[in-house]
């Protein structure tokens, strides 16, 4: 843990206080983010893309407005799963890594690298709550 966060309490606040002042993008900003990246020739972003839908964007928005609700994680979680399987799942937890990374680099407020780091990992912050006896 980095000097400044050292309880998760204070990360927890930082994530937070992120989602708050960071929206999740609009469907067809987060599209011309993943089509950018194939265009320079991130062949994983063609993954990401391949699973990104209208439903999977309000479940992958739902999620991010809400990261810390176990109950809409996993009603998000198990629609996904429905519709597109395990893969689909996985895609669009990545697909938020990416739009965190996005928004955290388009911030008027500069973080510092541990922050970027943990504002990039908000993914594994809710896949963790994904209770798989649950879906």
């Amino acid at each position: 843990m980095c000097e400044k966060y050292q309880t998760a309490e204070s990360e927890d606040k930082l994530l937070d206080d992120f989602v708050k002042s960071h929206p999740f993008p609009s469907y067809k900003a987060i599209d011309q983010l993943l089509n950018n990246s194939i265009k320079n020739g991130d062949s994983f972003a063609m993954d990401l893309i391949a699973e990104f839908g209208q439903l999977n964007y309000k479940m992958m928005k739902l999620m991010y407005e809400n990261r810390n609700d176990t109950k809409i994680i996993n009603d998000c979680a198990s629609a996904i799963l429905k519709k597109g399987g395990s893969q689909a799942l996985n895609m669009n937890l990545y697909t938020i890594n990416r739009v965190c990374c996005y928004l955290c680099a388009k911030s008027k407020k500069k973080y510092t690298e541990y922050e970027q780091l943990l504002i990039a990992y908000i993914n594994k912050d809710i896949s963790r709550l994904i209770d798989v006896s649950y879906i």
